[in-house]
């Protein structure tokens, strides 16, 4: 590969077809899930993932658990929410 030339862009755009939607949705939550983890791993980190799927099913990963990682983050901040920001 030249210098400069990484991989193309990707339109991002909702997909239409729900049978497409469901399958990518369900590739993409367990490539997420195993970035996850391995972001664990190599930091020695707590990590929580909370995600819903298109049907609204609740999908969760955590390590060492996601009840664990997330009575934490209570414990810590005194059950308030964070933005992130």
């Amino acid at each position: 590969m030249a210098p400069g030339k990484g991989k193309p862009k990707i339109e991002i755009k909702k997909i239409e077809k729900q049978k497409a939607r469901m399958v990518t949705f369900s590739k993409r939550r367990q490539s997420l899930f195993k970035k996850a983890q391995e972001y664990a791993n190599i930091t020695g980190s707590q990590i929580a993932v909370l995600v819903f799927s298109p049907a609204g099913n609740p999908y969760v990963h955590g390590s060492p658990s996601f009840d664990a990682v997330i009575d934490k983050f209570l414990s810590v901040n005194g059950g308030a929410s964070s933005s992130g920001q």
